[in-house]
């Protein structure tokens, strides 16, 4: 189904990310593990794909960072001449009560799990573009649907990336009038989405956000 096909999931070293790669694999995919932590957990899911018959590589990469991310997907490019799947699962969580929470920790989850994802479809889109053909896939969280008397920054952002990129499919020939109307129609479902998901609760005389 998917043979001949490179795929790039980053985060996937571990969790969902794994699960991610070994299916593809078993669809057929050529994949590329990216990871930025453990080493020796990439290689052990590049070999239970190869063990499974699969083709796998591992690329370690922080996709916070918007030039080492150029670089990845060249590489990749360079490899394999094409890049045909992207899917961006890479995210952190750093929960806490919002008046005890550091301003690194938000930071960190801003650019992991946001900008991360800016990142990788940035260098990735030109790509799939000149190839006319392309699948960009972005994980987000089923917490969005939970409701916490504390703030869970990793659902908020995930929520937002998901509704900004989508699951979409990357074609050269889209018309100009298509682009512009699902834009704006987005800009507005988001504006309301926004406004019926942020709420602000008192519990014991103490606000926290809440988000669902």
């Amino acid at each position: 189904m998917l043979k001949n096909k490179i795929a790039l999931i980053t985060g996937a070293g571990r969790g969902i990310g794994r699960a991610i790669a070994i299916a593809l694999a078993k669809e057929g995919a050529e994949v590329v593990i990216n990871y930025n932590g453990s080493e020796e957990r990439a290689k052990e899911v590049k070999q239970t794909i190869e063990e499974n018959g699969g083709k796998a590589s591992i690329y370690k990469c922080n996709v916070s960072d918007f030039v080492a991310c150029e670089a990845m997907i060249k590489d990749i490019v360079k490899e394999y001449g094409h890049l045909d799947i992207l899917v961006n699962n890479a995210g952190i969580t750093k929960d806490g009560l919002i008046m005890k929470m550091k301003e690194e920790d938000f930071d960190s989850v801003l650019n992991v799990n946001l900008k991360g994802t800016f990142n990788t479809i940035r260098h990735s889109a030109r790509q799939m573009l000149k190839q006319r053909s392309g699948k960009i896939i972005n994980i987000s969280s089923v917490s969005v649907i939970y409701k916490y008397f504390y703030i869970r920054i990793f659902t908020n952002i995930s929520m937002n990336t998901y509704r900004v990129f989508f699951i979409c499919n990357v074609q050269k020939r889209i018309a100009a009038t298509r682009r512009n109307t699902a834009r704006y129609e987005f800009l507005f479902s988001f504006a309301e989405q926004m406004h019926n998901n942020v709420k602000i609760v008192s519990v014991l005389n103490r606000q926290h956000a809440c988000f669902g």
